[in-house]
């Protein structure tokens, strides 16, 4: 099995995962290039930073999962990985609650409701010119991220159930934040549980 390209550990974040103390496993790469990114490390120079094997990770959740509530999963982006669901199911068996931070352009729905506990989606756009702009994507690519944000959380609602909880965060920098009122209705139409605003630094 390819090993994960783990490329760094926050120990201890009171902030990835809202209301829990969670370690935070950061993958390598992703599918995007965003001009704001604040992991460009992570997206660019994948190869030049040290892996960290899943034996570590594995053995820190083991020592620390009395300490900590939860482990939230980002990157990069985590879902271009498919076995960053082990991660998730091995705390999971340990206890601890998942959280995942994710683009949404691509995942497994079934899995990830599953999995965790907790997914919050970051868009920052609410229609595929402004996405093209802020994301660096193609065009089109925006029409197959908010089919997916839609149908995992219709898939959620429709199934009874009240966990994952799923919001939509919008990181608002000089190229959206003209479009607020309509990335809130963008978001809110989509019946998750939030929308998280976050200014670009």
């Amino acid at each position: 099995m390819k090993q994960l390209p783990i490329k760094g550990l926050q120990k201890t974040s009171l902030v990835d995962f809202p209301g829990k103390i969670c370690a935070t496993v950061f993958l390598g790469g992703c599918n995007f290039r965003c001009g704001y990114c604040y992991n460009k490390e992570l997206v660019l120079e994948v190869q030049a930073k040290p892996t960290i094997s899943e034996e570590e990770i594995l053995s820190f959740l083991e020592r620390r999962k009395k300490v900590l509530d939860g482990v939230c999963i980002t990157g990069g982006e985590p879902t271009i990985h498919k076995d960053c669901f082990k991660i998730a199911k091995y705390a999971h068996d340990k206890g601890l609650q998942v959280g995942m931070l994710t683009n949404a352009a691509r995942f497994d729905i079934p899995l990830a409701l599953e999995s965790f506990r907790y997914i919050r989606l970051g868009v920052d756009a609410h229609e595929d010119e402004l996405y093209q702009i802020v994301k660096g994507t193609t065009e089109g690519t925006f029409a197959k991220t908010e089919r997916n944000c839609a149908n995992l959380i219709a898939e959620r609602n429709n199934s009874g159930r009240t966990l994952p909880r799923i919001g939509v965060k919008h990181l608002i920098g000089r190229k959206n934040a003209p479009y607020l009122k309509e990335l809130v209705a963008w978001a809110w139409d989509l019946s998750g549980d939030y929308v998280h605003f976050k200014a670009e630094h």
